[in-house]
Order: structure tokens, then sequence, then C-alpha cells
């Protein structure tokens, strides 16, 4: 029988005496053993339960005694091996190719793989990345590896932003701020003399109301918030660049990130 150290190993001997004990007095110490039931009819299957906080290798004996008048008596020799005691722990690794290249608004696709180096994992494994550039996001999936999983392969999706050019808002923009004034002049062609010269008066107040609030040519209207700025800005997207993309896996209390970086560039 083997086990690792600290752990029990359970042994299931048939029984052909009516009781049985332990003689473990060879074994050492450090060595702990039960039988379960201690008594029992001939032909009864029973249960013995060893472990030793110690690696070495233990013998003992496993000896029954029968109840009839001469006590007869029998015993097994066992051997077992306390192997040393090993904490959990996983590897990550990037699946290659490590590096993608990849337009501004386009997905780079990636693989990494977990493995744990004693059984299955006793927690979910979750996964993060670190130094995305700006308006990025690192998808994995599946999301998490669940505990009792062993070697598990994920996949990684980064996804990227494309700019907006402003010149997607000029003809809005440019609509926002010559409506008003096409509106007046308008209406104004439709009244009297005088009705025009107090529509042309109100329209000239307009414009110099407009551009004094920041709404006109200096300040949020054709350059601050109309044709060249403000809304009409758009977005600059994920600035091109090479970037060192860290992915990180934590299992419980233990946590490993890559050896390498994924190598993540981003053109125009």
């Amino acid at each position: 029988m083997k086990s690792y150290a600290g752990n029990d190993v359970r042994a299931n001997p048939q029984s052909h005496q009516w009781f049985h004990h332990f003689a473990a007095g060879a074994a050492g110490k450090d060595f702990r053993g039960a039988a379960s039931p201690t008594a029992m009819a001939g032909g009864t299957p029973f249960t013995v339960t060893v472990s030793s906080s110690v690696s070495q290798a233990y013998s003992f004996n496993i000896v029954g005694v029968g109840n009839d008048p001469s006590a007869i008596t029998h015993s097994a020799p066992v051997t077992f091996t306390a192997l040393p005691r090993q904490n959990f722990d996983f590897t990550i690794v990037t699946i290659p190719p490590t590096s993608a290249s990849v337009p501004a608004g386009q997905a780079a696709s990636s693989s990494i793989d977990v493995n744990p180096t004693t059984g299955a994992f006793p927690n979910d494994v979750t996964f993060s990345c670190s130094k995305l550039p700006a308006l990025t996001t690192c998808v994995f999936s599946p999301a998490h590896v669940l505990s009792g999983s062993g070697d598990s392969p994920v996949a990684l999706t980064i996804q990227t932003t494309a700019a907006i050019p402003r010149a997607s808002n000029l003809a809005f923009s440019t609509f926002t701020f010559m409506f008003p004034i096409a509106a007046i002049l308008w209406f104004a062609r439709t009244e009297t003399r005088g009705a025009r010269t107090l529509n042309g008066a109100v329209t000239l107040l307009f414009l110099v109301l407009f551009m004094s609030c920041g709404g006109g040519l200096q300040g949020g209207g054709l350059q601050g918030g109309g044709l060249q700025g403000g809304g009409g800005n758009g977005s600059p997207g994920t600035p091109p660049g090479t970037y060192p993309i860290g992915i990180t896996a934590t299992c419980g209390s233990v946590t490993h990130s890559t050896p390498t970086p994924l190598s993540l560039t981003v053109t125009p």
C-alpha cells in the first residue's frame, strides 16, 4: 500500500477469523492504524486504515485471533509506504503562436493551457489579463476551469476598438448649426418689409448669442462642439503599437502567470 504522508490509505482484506487486531509495534511511532469492525463472524470483510506523518516504508501484521478454546491465531504481513507530501501546484503556458497582429477594431485569438501538477484542481481556476492597451478587452472560454478538472486548454480572445473618425459627425454638426438660421430666413421671406427687418435683427442677435455661448465657430459650434470638436471628435480607438499581454490564472491561494507574455501588435 502507498499513500502521501498525512493521508489515510484503506485496504479491504477478507477475514477468516472471529477477531482481529493490529500488531503494529514494528511500524514506528509515527504510524497509525485501525481496523473496522474490530470483531466479526468468519468470512466477513473488514477495513484496515493506516497513515503516517513521516515519509518512509512501514511493515506490520494484521493478526486474526479466533474465539475458539484454542484461540487459533493467524497473521498476514503488510507493507505500507508513505510518500513525501505534495502541495498543490499547477502550470500555465501559452500555446504557440505567442504573438498576434491585428488592425484596430479586430480581435486576436490565442490559447493557454493550465495543468495541475498533483491530481486535479481543488478549486475553480479563474483568469485575468494585464497590460492591455486602452479600449481593449480580453475574454476567456471557458471563463473558468471547474474544480476536479485536470489538464485544460482555454481559448483567449482579445478585442480591440476601431477609431471613429470625426468626419462621420460632420454632416450632423453642419445640419445642427445651419438649421435654425435657415428656418428664420425662410420665414422672413413671407413677412412685410418691417417684419423682415425685425427678423433680420433677430437672426443677427441669434448668431451673436450662439457664438458667445460657446456654440459658434470658436466655442462649441464649428470648432468646439460642431464641425471640428466635441461631438465631431469621434473616438481614437485602440492606440497602435506592440503590447506584452500578461495572462494570470488563480486556483485558491495559488497564482501563476504565463512565463512569456502574449505579444499583441495593433495596427492602424
